[in-house]
């Protein structure tokens, strides 16, 4: 599973760095079909002319080759990209920006490659325009130094911003698979506790299962099945829609409509794991329809709703009574509960788990979470803004 993980971190570098080395070869292809319209158009006589064909069908072979090979192409244009300066007739300037671009191309690739290759351009700057005993103007060297040095720049600029990028949505991806994961988990930890206190009360009263009981456990088997392929999908980034709608309503769907039924049904569901519990009490719901919830309200309200009636079946006595109040309104969410705890648990203060895990999520949205537990009563008050 990590190395699945892996190679999907890899494989998001990967994309960018293809789609940069597309955009760099499809440069250099049209700097060499210029080069080519160019060179045809160019006229040379005497001598000059072998030479200048010579040197022409070498360009071409260095920008075809830094079409193919982008690195070794680079370094190629920024040794040789000075040297038409040395012949009468003169290097073209599709020569001196594919110049230019292989040096972002290098700074790219690593900072120092870009510093090496902007001290190489500069030096035969200076040697190709101080032959022959020409002056050398140094204003025109400080100029071509900087904008070689800015090209250099530029590239180690962009691959900083990528690689800054790759590690956001690197560090958004795994947050959101936590978060699918831990949210999956709970479900499955819920539905398994239901399971084991379902039996022991059978067991407990010296019952049998009937068809009916068997197939509600089944049921709730299924979707534990269900919920722990959609972890190892989550996980392996190979969840698609199907599996991530499975989840009984853990996770939002994309439809904004409907999703106040929906909370109607998980609460109503637990309502009913309780009742064949054993347990008595009662669930006041006031659900106002039309409001707008967003994907992330939605999620978040949810799990604290489905974990509330979790903790509720796994630490509450059945005889003591509950009571559990729901509101919804377009700006606001509440969430009120009050048990007796069965006097099973080894403490009796709130503890990092159950609804108090919540609690960093709903302080960070401006809302409040209060849990307050003792030997015969245990209150929760949830206080979330929409």
């Amino acid at each position: 599973m990590t190395a699945c993980l892996r190679s999907a971190d890899r494989g998001a570098v990967k994309s960018y760095d293809d789609v940069l080395v597309l955009v760099v070869r499809v440069l250099f292809i049209g700097m060499l079909i210029v080069l080519v319209v160019d060179e045809c158009a160019f006229r040379t006589v005497g001598s000059d002319t072998v030479r200048h064909v010579v040197f022409s069908i070498g360009e071409a072979a260095v920008l075809l080759l830094a079409a193919w090979k982008p690195a070794a192409g680079s370094w190629l244009i920024v040794v040789c990209g000075q040297a038409g300066g040395l012949l009468s007739f003169g290097a073209s300037l599709v020569l001196l920006f594919a110049c230019l671009l292989g040096v972002a191309v290098l700074g790219f690739r690593a900072v120092a490659q870009g510093c090496l290759a902007t001290v190489i351009c500069v030096c035969e700057y200076i040697m190709v325009n101080s032959t022959g005993g020409k002056p050398l103007v140094l204003v025109n060297v400080a100029l071509y130094a900087m904008t070689v040095f800015v090209c250099a720049l530029a590239g180690a600029l962009l691959c900083r911003s990528l690689r800054d990028l790759t590690a956001a949505q690197r560090q958004a991806v795994s947050r959101k698979r936590e978060r699918l994961a831990l949210t999956l988990h709970n479900e499955t930890c819920n539905d398994v506790v239901y399971i084991i206190r379902r039996i022991d009360e059978i067991r407990g009263d010296s019952q049998s299962m009937d068809d009916h009981d068997m197939a509600e456990l089944r049921s709730v088997l299924e979707n534990v099945l269900r919920q722990t392929r959609s972890v190892v999908s989550i996980m392996a980034n190979d969840a698609d829609d199907d599996t991530a709608g499975g989840r009984n309503g853990v996770v939002a769907d994309r439809a904004v409509r409907g999703r106040e039924r929906q909370l109607r049904s998980i609460a109503t569901k637990y309502e009913e794991r309780l009742r064949r519990l054993g347990f008595e009490g009662e669930t006041i719901i006031d659900i106002q329809d039309g409001g707008v919830m967003t994907d992330d309200d939605y999620a978040l309200i949810s799990a604290m709703l489905s974990e509330l009636f979790s903790d509720i079946v796994k630490h509450a006595d059945a005889e003591g009574g509950y009571f559990v109040t729901i509101g919804l309104t377009s700006a606001r969410f509440s969430l009120s509960a009050c048990d007796k705890p069965s006097g099973k648990d080894s403490v009796a203060v709130p503890t990092r788990m159950g609804l108090q895990r919540y609690a960093d999520q709903v302080e960070s949205r401006g809302g409040t979470i209060g849990i307050r537990s003792s030997q015969d009563r245990w209150i929760a008050d949830i206080d979330l803004p929409l």
